[in-house]
């Protein structure tokens, strides 16, 4: 809860910047999009996959193995049925998320960790299709294989130009 407590200590400064949108880490279920939901701004995440309902993905734990578990999309029946059981578990496992934005944000609903990352408006997953193997995905979930795999190489002059000129910001992909 310190790591919370020294991101609102932080939270004038970065109202004062003017944010219109925030991407916060998709794994840090305790604090990560408490910053833009004390602020009211939508927010995003980055993160791998945990379970397609994080992010209303209308995928069938039958045929669409966790990323916790090392299940193929050919499942066999048991283990079709422990995927659908950890799938139910997640929810529930989340709920003790929930203390942190009442202590945080006492000012709003107190909302879990499972219900911010279903009220994300953006998704970049760190998963590709072409590495595994196809599941669905929603308009808002932009997959990004291989992000953290290597270290970046320097990017070409042109872009670094564009990039530094770019008072307003960028995101570059």
């Amino acid at each position: 809860e310190v790591d919370c407590e020294g991101r609102f200590q932080l939270m004038p400064a970065i109202r004062a910047k003017g944010f219109d949108f925030a991407i916060v880490d998709g794994t840090d279920f305790f604090c990560g999009p408490l910053l833009p939901y004390a602020m009211d701004i939508p927010f995003g995440f980055v993160s791998i996959s945990f379970i397609p309902m994080e992010f209303r993905v209308p995928a069938l734990p039958s045929f669409t193995p966790l990323h916790m578990t090392s299940y193929s999309d050919r499942m066999t029946f048991w283990e079709r049925t422990i995927n659908t059981f950890f799938t139910m578990l997640m929810p529930i496992a989340f709920n003790h998320t929930v203390h942190f934005a009442q202590r945080f944000v006492p000012k709003k609903p107190a909302i879990d960790a499972f219900e911010f990352h279903q009220r994300a408006s953006l998704w970049l997953l760190m998963d590709d299709q072409s590495i595994g193997f196809p599941y669905p995905l929603m308009p808002n979930v932009i997959p990004m294989a291989d992000v953290m795999a290597r270290p970046p190489k320097p990017l070409p002059k042109d872009i670094q130009v564009f990039l530094d000129g770019a008072n307003e910001g960028a995101i570059l992909m």
